[in-house]
């Protein structure tokens, strides 16, 4: 019973660093979108 519930667990663990990996990689992809803006705007 226990090492079903361990191998339930790993693609939920799996699926958390593939989510948090994503979340990182949009925000930095939005932060230097912004500062992109941010410098046409200033021309």
């Amino acid at each position: 019973m226990s090492g079903k519930k361990k191998g339930a667990m790993y693609p939920l663990k799996v699926l958390g660093n593939l989510i948090g990996w994503v979340v990182i990689f949009g925000v930095v992809k939005w932060a230097i979108k912004k500062r992109f803006s941010q410098r046409n705007n200033r021309r």
